[in-house]
Parts: C-alpha cells; structure tokens; sequence
C-alpha cells in the first residue's frame, strides 16, 4: 500500500548525511587549531647599522636597532629553546644587549654574548593561543678590518622553532665604512675678486653632513668665516696679484666626524684698475722720430697686461706695456687700457702732434754723442752751429732731470750727480724741440 504523504523538494531541506559531515568538519577545527597554520610563518624586522672607521678599524661600536620577530599564527613560536645569530665577516658584537616578549606565553626571554661573533636567544613557550613577538634592543657591533657592504646578521643554530625560518635567514644588516672624505675636487676653479665662491662639496659616505672653516688670508678684505655645505660668499682680492684661500672641511657620516679635515683652495684672480692718464714725450714730435708713450695711476690684474691702441679704442693694436716707443706719421690719438683674465678696464688718451712749419727750417740734421754709453762725461756735437738753444735730459718716465743753455756746435755733458740709466736728450729752439737723442749713462 502507498504512502499517502507525498514529499515536495525544499531549498532548505538537507539530508541528514550532508549535516552530518559539515558538524565533524567543524568540530575538527576546534580541537586541531595547529593543523591550520602550516602556511604561516613568523615576520622578522631587519634593522640595519653602519659604522664607520673614525679614523681606522676597529670601529667605534654602533646600536643596531630593534630586532624584532613577530607570529602571524599562534604557533609560529612553537618550541621552547635557543636561537643563535652570527655577525658577518669583519663585524663582532660587543654587547647582546636585552630581549622582551609581548604577551604571556613566552617566558624566560634573554640574550647573551656567547663570544665576538655569536648571540644566543633564549626563550620558553607555554602556550599557542596568543599572538607573540620576540624583541632584542640595544644589540651592538664594530667593523673590524676593513669597510664591507651590506651583510646580514644571519640565524645560524639553536634548538627553538621559528615556522619557516630556517638557519641563515636573514636577521639585520650591518655595514661598514671608512671616515667620510670629500669626493669632490680640492681644486675649484679660480674665480675673479668680488665674485662669489660657490662649491658643493660630496661625499661617498650615505648622508654626509660638512662644516667648513676660512681662515683671514692676507690680501682678502673678508673677515675669517664659517658655516655648513656651500659657502657661496663673495671673496674680495685687495691686491694686484691672484691670492689663495683656504676652506678647511670637515666631514660627518654615520656618527662618525673625521678627525683628518680636508682642504680645499680656492685662487681669488685680481682685477686691474684704469689708468688715470696717458702722457707722449717728446710731445709734439719731429717727423721720423718717435715719442715715449707711457700710462699712469693704473694697476694690473691676474695675467693683465697693457694694451695700446692708436685711432679708437680697441682699434689698431701699437704695442704693449707701461711704456712703449711710437713713430707716428700724423696727428695721431693713442689709447690705453688693462685686459685680463678678470676685466678690461676703460682707456684714457693721448694726442701726438708733428712739429711743422718753420720749426722744420730749424730742425738739426742730427746730433752725435760719443762716448755713448759714458761713465764720467760725453762730448755733444751738433751739425749746426745754435744760439740760445735749450738742452734738457730726460729720464725714461718723461721726467726732467737737468737743464742746460747751449750756444755753439758742441757741449761737454757730465754725468755729475746723474744716475746710470737712459735718457733722453732733447734740444729745444724758440720753445720747439727740434732733436731728440737717446743716451746711456753707466
């Protein structure tokens, strides 16, 4: 006989099997917790050092930050015991400094200096139900021998289990350098007076940190200086020669200020200041003969030199120097000026005349001095007989130096209270000079 109850399918109808396999899933799960976090695994900060050799190994020691290893799952700690932790090659630790636990279930946490190379950790688990971390502070280290790139404090051993941290993980990285120095050059470039001093000194050494000194320098109108990385200041050179100065550096990095400074010098080239005027002498001149041109007041800087020009400024190049001879063949303007390696300097002029007219009616066909150079005296001959003429001598500055009335063909010159060098010597008739004669007295 057929049931009469008829069953209709319900969404939330399950059979009883099904049930069933979902409650001893779950109940699995409550009492095996550990078979869950076999895919987790502990996390360790890397803190890193550097030290550095101030001046030479072994380094001053240097505090290694936290080091800190932290479960993700409740039995990423699991097992009670050591962990031991190596210094790299060229490092040792001077101190193990202390270690903590967050939490309750970790106890008896310490940490000791085995030798200079090894750290052991100590610790008891008793429990696995929180979420623990391990914290080692103050940990410190030197460099030894010689500066090392980055290498790692590494587990190396122990008895205690971390999930998935096998030996040679890595736990910190230490580093080590030499004293930080200047990279950059000792040897800037010159630069003019009343120009700033820009430098930018570098370092190889991370982070670098640099003061720097100046000391007064004869010849620079500064007061002596300090201050930190550019000194981007005007330098002012009072001379006409280039003058040195001195910035002594000093170089900070990694805690560690290098007790060796560096020096870096910098030449102050000197500007050239303008002639105050430009004379000729003889002044007007002779046709065919030549004049002295010769600058005054003016200074000459680094590598300066004096350059003469005739029409313009900057025109036709003459000659060069304080003084120089010209010959010129008309009314000619003769100008002057400083050029150098800082600056050139404004001109000043000077207007050479011709004697013409009856002055040439006049003009001496030539003189003769003999002996020429003389030591006591010399004998002046002239080609033609003169009468209340004017003999004057001249030193190479254009300066008179003596005077003399002259009437005849011949005169005795005597050195007297003259001293050795060259003058000139020139005659002057009816206020015109008409000769112009050089000489040497020894």
């Amino acid at each position: 006989m057929n049931n009469p109850t008829s069953y209709t399918k319900n969404s939330n109808f399950q059979k009883p099997g099904a049930i069933f396999k979902k409650m001893l899933f779950a109940i699995v799960l409550l009492i095996f917790p550990a078979l869950t976090p076999i895919f987790a695994q502990i996390v360790v900060t890397a803190p890193s050092l550097t030290v550095a050799a101030c001046p030479a190994f072994p380094t001053s020691a240097g505090t290694l930050g936290d080091l800190v290893i932290t479960e993700t799952l409740v039995d990423d700690i699991s097992g009670s015991g050591t962990v031991i932790l190596s210094a790299p090659t060229n490092f040792e630790f001077t101190s193990a400094g202390t270690a903590s636990a967050t939490g309750t279930e970790i106890t008896g946490v310490s940490v000791v200096l085995d030798n200079a190379t090894t750290l052991t950790l100590t610790f008891t688990v008793s429990g696995l139900i929180e979420l623990n971390a391990i914290t080692l502070s103050g940990i410190q280290a030197i460099g030894i021998n010689a500066a090392t790139p980055a290498s790692n404090i590494t587990h190396t051993g122990g008895t205690a289990t971390f999930n998935i941290n096998v030996n040679v993980a890595i736990h910190a990285i230490l580093t080590s350098t030499l004293s930080p120095v200047l990279s950059s050059t000792l040897s800037p470039d010159s630069i003019c007076s009343g120009t700033a001093f820009s430098y930018t000194p570098t370092s190889a050494a991370t982070g670098a940190t640099f003061t720097w000194t100046r000391p007064v320098v004869v010849g620079i109108s500064n007061l002596a200086g300090n201050g930190t990385d550019n000194p981007n200041e005007t330098l002012t050179n009072s001379t006409s020669d280039s003058v040195f100065v001195l910035y002594i550096y000093s170089v900070t990095a990694n805690g560690c200020t290098n007790p060796d400074t560096d020096s870096v010098i910098v030449e102050v080239n000197a500007l050239s200041t303008s002639s105050s005027s430009a004379t000729a002498d003889p002044n007007p001149v002779l046709p065919g003969d030549s004049t002295l041109l010769t600058q005054t007041g003016g200074s000459l800087g680094t590598d300066a030199i004096y350059n003469w020009y005739s029409g313009t400024c900057g025109g036709t190049l003459v000659g060069t120097g304080d003084s120089i001879y010209v010959t010129p063949s008309a009314l000619t303007t003769y100008f002057v000026r400083a050029e150098g390696t800082c600056n050139t300097t404004s001109c000043v002029s000077v207007l050479v005349d011709q004697i013409s007219g009856i002055i040439e009616k006049n003009r001496i066909s030539g003189i003769t001095v003999f002996p020429n150079p003389f030591a006591s005296q010399t004998t002046i001959s002239f080609t033609k007989e003169l009468k209340n003429a004017t003999l004057k001598i001249v030193d190479v500055l254009g300066k008179e130096v003596k005077v003399i009335e002259v009437s005849g063909n011949q005169l005795i010159l005597r050195k007297g209270e003259l001293r050795a060098g060259v003058y000139f010597i020139q005659i002057i008739l009816e206020k015109e000079l008409i000769a112009n004669q050089k000489v040497v007295i020894q």
